[in-house]
């Protein structure tokens, strides 16, 4: 019951503590310089020994009731203190040549701004308080509620800066350090002012301005004070050096300048000096040594090349680089990355990052880095590899964009030696045992470097050994160079009937090898090969398809064929021939014409060998009324041949001729009982392209063809001297009904053609 009682008053003292709203710091401003509030040195100038000098500072209340900067009690730390800077003992009496004007308390009313003093004694011929030094001490203020002196206050410290003097102009600035500036720093350098009071109530001109340098200067000096152009000093005015520092090395620099100027015109001059000091500091991360397992890996400068890895990701090299910091500045490590394409980036693994021997490294020291070049890609891979130090985050002035970032360079080339072989099987046909000549199917592969390096060969040989099969060439096979080809010739001759299954095995320094090739074929009895062409019955300028057929199971056992055919010119004239849906599709011709006029000669070469198919290759004929009703369409088995690489004709061939005979509707018969007329006739009908026109006359004498168009325009005119079958294109007509007149002396007939 205790227990619970305790507890009940503990939560309800919490609870009233909770409820009761805590004390802020009274809203002020406290400032000494109204166009820069945030200036928190008090600067009293230069002054004569015996001429103080007072500043303001102001106390803005943005409270709604009064605050102060109360008189010192012993219940709470002082409100006004002018104490010693750090460098000084808090007993020296230093800090009593600044005191305060006027008494405490300060009261500001609510939404009023108080002004307040601070004086510089410039005490005169006193040892404790010497000229021609810089006085210093710090001011701090504390103001607080009026109605809660001892509860939260605003705190405010100034620095209060002085120079008494004995001499006319002087300076609170004896030197100007630029302490770590980036060497050629950008955008701009740094710069500081060097500020120069005239004490007196005199006009003191500047004879003179004089900058020189301390240290050895090569090329541009370090330093540049830009000189002022018949500079005069007002009396108890002041004059503004601008002071700029450009480090183009690594190092300390030091210079004095100084300023000549005449106190009265009686007098002689005298001088003001500052010195300048700066460091020019640059941050540099280089590669000391690399070593490679396996060798080698060559350092150029910020590149570390690994040379050729093939690229089977088969472990590829390791490299260790050691890296030493040759800056004048100790290097902390922010961040450690891989940049580059994925294809590179991937190419590149880091084992070892810097980061895992420490956060940084000091000047003159080393640091080890392992990466490993491991490509599945072939090509130049190049990635980026880059060290992102705490640069941008230390008090160095002038560091450019991207000085922060040291980046080493991992270039490496991947092997990927390929080979491409065409065809991938290699199938001989049929080859026929024939007395007369050595049975032999020659057939032709290609290897293709379709790698980026120089393709080896080291052997082709025919497995199982004894196969029928040689290969040209098989030694001394010269490299192939990337993106070339070697033609290798397959030569099957077997001794007897036989079902080839052999392999063709190439050796190369391509990734993946070797390579097999299945080879296929057979060796089959001579046999007796039938070709023929039919029978045809047209009408006079008709086109002719003669196809030519031969045994489709047999024909494929060949790789070239010879045909001849003979025929009457009078009635036919070749035109020429197909071979597409055939069984000499995709072969080559050697010769395909009608020489001398109805002698048709056909010699192909068959990619491999002959298709199984019937019909052999269609031959197309321009059809003519000729003298006799029909011609012989004649082949000779003296004349055609199918053979093979080692034989001009491996089957006993058998030929069919045919005949071709003029229709009975035309021809012979229809001239002998025409009766005097004159007859035409045209196909095809519509026609777009090629119109073929019949013009048959019953008696003999020249004939005249005439086109026209609707309008009456003549857009074709040819002589026959007999009757005969004429061909003209309509292409370029446009589409319309067209009329063809024929005359023979007075005989006259037409026919019409529309050209859709």
């Amino acid at each position: 019951m205790v227990k619970r009682s305790v507890a009940l008053v503990c939560l309800l003292l919490l609870m009233w503590l909770t409820s009761c709203p805590l004390g802020a710091q009274p809203a002020v401003d406290v400032f000494w310089n109204p166009n820069n509030r945030g200036d928190t040195v008090m600067d009293f100038g230069v002054t004569l020994e015996g001429f103080p000098v007072r500043k303001t500072f102001y106390v803005v209340n943005h409270e709604t009731e009064p605050v102060a900067i109360l008189a010192t009690n012993s219940l709470a730390e002082p409100y006004y203190l002018i104490v010693n800077t750090r460098d000084v003992p808090p007993e020296h009496p230093r800090k009593e040549e600044f005191y305060r004007i006027g008494g405490l308390p300060y009261h500001i009313p609510p939404g009023d701004t108080g002004e307040f003093e601070v004086e510089y004694g410039a005490f005169k011929n006193n040892p404790t308080f010497p000229p021609d030094v810089t006085a210093k001490a710090l001011l701090e203020l504390r103001v607080v509620l009026v109605r809660d002196s001892l509860g939260p206050a605003a705190f405010k410290r100034f620095l209060l800066q002085a120079l008494k003097t004995r001499y006319a102009v002087a300076s609170v600035v004896t030197e100007i350090n630029f302490d770590s500036v980036y060497v050629n720093p950008a955008p701009q350098p740094p710069s500081q002012q060097y500020p120069v009071t005239n004490a007196s109530m005199l006009t003191i001109p500047v004879v003179a301005q004089d900058l020189k340098f301390l240290t050895s200067v090569v090329g541009d000096p370090e330093f540049v004070v830009p000189t002022l152009p018949a500079p005069v000093l007002a009396p108890k005015d002041m004059l503004r050096w601008e002071v700029r520092y450009k480090p183009h090395n690594a190092g300390t620099d030091s210079a004095v300048f100084t300023i000549v100027y005449r106190p009265n015109p009686t007098s002689n001059t005298d001088s003001l000096q500052v010195r300048l000091s700066g460091t020019g500091v640059v941050q540099q991360l280089q590669v000391d040594n690399a070593s490679g397992m396996p060798p080698p890996v060559t350092v150029r400068g910020d590149t570390i090349d690994f040379g050729d890895v093939n690229a089977d990701g088969s472990g590829g090299k390791t490299a260790r680089i050691v890296v030493r910091n040759t800056g004048n500045i100790n290097i902390g490590y922010d961040s450690e990355s891989l940049e580059g394409s994925p294809a590179d980036v991937q190419a590149f693994t880091i084992q070892q990052k810097l980061m895992e021997g420490g956060s940084g490294i000091a000047t003159n020291d080393t640091d080890t880095l392992q990466i490993v070049f491991n490509p599945v890609q072939g090509g130049v891979h190049e990635a980026r590899y880059v060290v992102t130090s705490n640069l941008a985050h230390r008090p160095i002035k002038g560091v450019p964009d991207g000085a922060d970032r040291i980046v080493f360079v991992l270039r490496g080339f991947a092997r990927k030696p390929r080979i491409d072989v065409v065809p991938g099987t290699v199938d001989f046909g049929a080859v026929v045992q024939q007395p007369a000549c050595t049975p032999i199917s020659e057939q032709r592969l290609t290897i293709s470097n379709t790698g980026n390096i120089i393709l080896r060969i080291d052997s082709v040989t025919v497995e199982p050994f004894g196969a029928a099969v040689t290969c040209s060439p098989s030694t001394q096979i010269p490299a192939i160079a990337v993106g070339a080809s070697q033609e290798f010739v397959l030569r099957y001759a077997p001794l007897q009937p036989e079902l080839l299954e052999a392999s063709l095995v190439v050796h190369s320094s391509a990734i993946g090898s070797p390579v097999r090739i299945p080879l296929a074929g057979s060796s089959v009895p001579a046999d007796t090969l039938r070709v023929q062409v039919g029978s045809s019955s047209l009408r006079p300028g008709t086109l002719l398809q003669l196809p030519v057929v031969v045994d489709g199971n047999k024909i494929r056992m060949a790789q070239n064929s010879s045909i001849v055919l003979t025929f009457d010119p009078r009635q036919l004239r070749y035109r020429g021939s197909v071979t597409n849906k055939t069984a000499s599709e995709g072969s080559q011709f050697l010769m395909d014409a009608e020489m001398p006029r109805g002698v048709v000669t056909i010699k192909q070469s068959a990619n491999g060998s002959f298709k199984e198919r019937d019909t052999f290759v269609v031959l197309l004929f321009d059809t003519y009324l000729g003298q006799n009703v029909s011609t012989e369409l004649t082949l000779d088995a003296g004349t055609t041949k199918f053979g093979n690489a080692g034989c001009d004709n491996i089957f006993t061939v058998e030929t069919h001729s045919g005949t071709f005979s003029t229709d009975s509707i035309c021809g012979l018969q229809y001239k002998a009982g025409v009766g005097g007329t004159l007859r035409m006739a045209a196909s095809p009908n519509p026609v777009f392209d090629n119109v073929q026109i019949a013009v048959q006359a019953a008696y003999d004498g020249p004939i005249k063809v005439y086109g026209y168009d609707v309008w009456g325009t003549q857009v074709f005119h040819t002589e026959l001297a007999e009757s005969a079958v004429i061909s003209t294109s309509m292409a370029l007509l446009p589409p319309g009904l067209y009329l063809f007149v024929a005359t023979q002396g007075v005989r006259r007939n037409s026919v019409t053609v529309v050209r859709p």
